[in-house]
């Protein structure tokens, strides 16, 4: 059985398990976002978005070091800066959508997943201290 726990460690470990790199992109080109390829891309910056937040809103060096340190703090505020707002919404409701049919799917007459109530959630009000 699987276990919440068990879930957000492999998506940790991941992110493109969850939000694939075509799923990323294709969201980008809906919102007429233009990019160049570069370390920190669309894709790149979104992952490490959802690592960050996987890990408790980790501080700016930390989702640094858990890259390996392939990109410095200021690059990933720029790449954050440079992704449009409405990519980020779009990707949540996409997320929100295959949440509600997988769950449809396991038992339509309820939204259960793996036979628990889940609830959605938006964190951008939520905030804590960088240590």
């Amino acid at each position: 059985m699987a276990s919440v726990v068990e879930a957000l460690r492999r998506v940790k470990h991941d992110p493109a398990r969850v939000l694939t790199d075509a799923v990323i992109e294709g969201a980008c080109r809906r919102c007429g976002h233009v990019w160049r390829e570069r370390i920190l891309g669309p894709v790149a910056t979104v992952h490490a978005m959802v690592v960050q937040a996987l890990h408790g809103n980790a501080p700016i060096g930390e989702v640094v070091r858990l890259h390996y340190a392939s990109f410095s703090g200021g690059a990933f505020c720029r790449a954050r800066g440079r992704l449009p707002l409405e990519v980020l919404l779009m990707l949540f409701h996409e997320q929100h959508r295959w949440a509600l049919a997988m769950a449809e799917g396991e038992r339509a007459e309820s939204a259960l997943w793996n036979g628990h109530r889940t609830w959605q959630m938006d964190s951008t009000g939520f905030s804590m201290p960088d240590t």
